[in-house]
């Protein structure tokens, strides 16, 4: 048992989450969720890079309070909060700064002891393209424990607050739409707030 949930529950809570949602960030897309003895390996791809990914997620061993601060209730809600997790970690580079082990196939990252990649002063990570979102489950007119799913962000609200620091993020938002783009970057302070914004950057695919 984890946290009052069996392995089984909990596996199967995050194959539902995960492979409903596919596209965990922008160029993530998952392929596969397997128990191993000690945890559940996230299997995915990663953009047009030919190698295939993993990153290993622990069975949950008690009781937790979810990255938005509330006691998570269900397997369901440990899984979303879970890939919220994860999808923070890709946009903030874990492809590029995680430790390698390559294992049954799969470059399987770790995100501990990984070297910061940003200059002293700022933090330097993707920008979000999926969020959290919580739903209430109503039954004969008694609203229940949200549930959490991770969703991908319109077109509208990618970025936008970049848009509101000043900056044109027209460009991005075209690339993600039309599926070119290859990495979106936001430079900010190295403090509490996350703020003032100093940046962008965005890269692309093109036709050769």
């Amino acid at each position: 048992m984890t946290a009052g949930w069996s392995r089984e529950e909990v596996l199967a809570a995050l194959r539902g989450c995960l492979l409903r949602v596919r596209t965990l960030t922008d160029g993530a897309f998952v392929v596969d969720v397997v128990a191993e003895p000690y945890g559940m390996l996230v299997i995915f791809r990663w953009r047009k890079d030919p190698n295939t990914y993993a990153v290993e997620i622990a069975f949950p061993t008690g009781p937790r309070n979810s990255v938005i601060g509330e006691r998570m209730t269900s397997p369901d809600e440990w899984a979303a909060d879970a890939g919220f997790r994860l999808a923070e970690e890709l946009v903030t580079g874990l492809v590029r700064r995680g430790r390698r082990t390559v294992r049954g196939g799969y470059v399987v990252l770790d995100a501990r002891d990984a070297p910061d990649l940003w200059p002293a002063g700022f933090h330097v990570g993707e920008v979000p393209l999926v969020s959290l979102r919580s739903r209430w489950r109503h039954e004969g007119g008694v609203r229940f424990a949200r549930r959490r799913t991770v969703v991908p962000v319109t077109g509208s609200e990618a970025g936008s607050w970049l848009a509101e620091a000043g900056m044109d993020v027209a460009v991005p938002r075209r690339l993600v739409a039309e599926d070119r783009l290859v990495c979106w970057l936001q430079a900010c302070a190295d403090n509490d707030r996350g703020e003032p914004f100093a940046g962008q950057a965005a890269a692309s695919w093109e036709d050769a």
